[in-house]
């Protein structure tokens, strides 16, 4: 069981916390069978989308906070808006491919245990829209 943690000495006790943490909440969430591998893609990417959360919610680490015009600024000639835009479409693309799997799973199986987002799904109306609902 603790093959795949001793031969990669790499990770750190740390990371496998928070991969075993990641992969818990993956699986409450979308009903994905937790793993036990260090290497899943799935888990490697949402540990980036928590550092990169982690960094960018880091007080006084943009321009764009102190100089608030920037926002206003278009894509083309602001090189830091192009990148948030293409990391904001990579992770919707990412948790609307997992909203669509929990969806397509509800309507096959009527009678089992739902995850977290598959009774949000039968709970909720959809005024908010889907993207909404995947994030």
């Amino acid at each position: 069981m603790l093959g795949p943690f001793v031969k990669n000495k790499s990770f750190t006790l740390l990371d496998t916390r928070c991969r075993t943490t990641l992969s818990g909440v993956l699986s409450a969430l979308y009903d994905i069978p937790p793993t036990l591998c260090c290497d899943d893609p799935l888990i490697r990417k949402c540990d980036e989308f928590v550092k990169l959360i982690i960094r960018a919610g880091y007080p006084g680490n943009h321009l764009v906070e102190y100089f608030t015009w920037m926002r206003y600024l278009p894509a083309a000639i602001s090189p830091w808006k192009r990148r948030a835009n293409k990391i904001f479409e990579e992770y919707s693309a990412l948790w609307m491919k997992l909203f669509r799997e929990v969806e397509k799973k509800l309507v096959c199986l009527a009678s089992h245990l739902l995850s977290f987002l598959e009774t949000s799904l039968c709970l909720c109306n959809r005024m908010k829209g889907m993207r909404h609902q995947a994030w």
